[in-house]
């Protein structure tokens, strides 16, 4: 008897009896959360489906209900929606960092990551009154989706509007973590911060690293100097700047 592939509807539907299995418990099950995770980075075609808008509706919520909460009493609501928020991170950073089909790139991906950004410009302008466990997930995710923002915008018409978009927002969000960087008195956030300082130390380094390439990691070197609206010298400054804060944050 020959197999038959599993269609994307059964596939689409196994995840979403996790989601609804893991929710529907009281505080949500992390661990189902998480095999829903790895579910996902064995199907990344679910990456474009209605699951991403799960993703981003779950780490929404909790921002939606914290801005407009009046009384401060939040606590058990907490409870419950910050493992969906954390979960929605995770998908989230796995949608917009999966390298999809040219087909999917020019239409669906940058809606993707509009979505993705705009988030997390959310996050981190109400960064005090958001879980520290959602904040740190959303610095995690910009970590890993900073180089290859640089190297789809690179690859991209330099007449693209809406990549110039996301690349100048991300840019604003990178100057609001590195200025997290210096004042966060939280070892659980800092590590993730120092993370994020660590990518621009790379990526925007002056000169060209030896072995970068084959990694998939972006460099300065790649960026046409003509570029319209991709800065080399603030990205350098930006670099070394990144390895002086680096040097400052290590233990004596």
């Amino acid at each position: 008897m020959s197999s038959h592939p599993t269609s994307k509807e059964t596939l689409l539907a196994e995840a979403n009896n996790l989601y609804t299995q893991a929710v529907h418990e009281v505080p949500p099950n992390r661990t189902t959360l998480d095999s829903l995770v790895n579910y996902l980075r064995r199907n990344p075609s679910l990456y474009y489906s209605s699951l991403f808008t799960t993703a981003y509706d779950a780490a929404q919520t909790i921002l939606g209900i914290l801005q407009d909460n009046d009384d401060g009493h939040v606590d058990d609501s907490l409870q419950i929606l910050t493992p969906p928020a954390v979960w929605g991170w995770a998908v989230m950073e796995d949608s917009v960092c999966y390298r999809p089909p040219v087909h999917l790139r020019q239409s669906e991906y940058p809606q993707l990551v509009d979505k993705f950004i705009n988030l997390a410009m959310l996050t981190l302008n109400n960064i005090d009154i958001t879980p520290g466990q959602v904040v740190r997930r959303a610095v995690q995710a910009l970590a890993r989706f900073w180089p290859i923002l640089v190297d789809v915008v690179i690859a991209e018409s330099p007449d693209n509007v809406v990549w110039k978009r996301h690349f100048e927002n991300m840019l604003t969000l990178a100057k609001r973590i590195v200025a997290l960087s210096r004042h966060s008195d939280d070892p659980s956030m800092q590590v993730h911060l120092t993370k994020f300082l660590e990518v621009e130390a790379i990526i925007f380094s002056p000169l060209p690293r030896p072995g970068l390439d084959s990694r998939g990691i972006v460099d300065l070197s790649k960026i046409p100097e003509s570029h319209p609206y991709i800065n080399k010298t603030e990205l350098g400054r930006r670099g070394e700047s990144a390895r002086v804060e680096l040097v400052h944050l290590l233990p004596n």
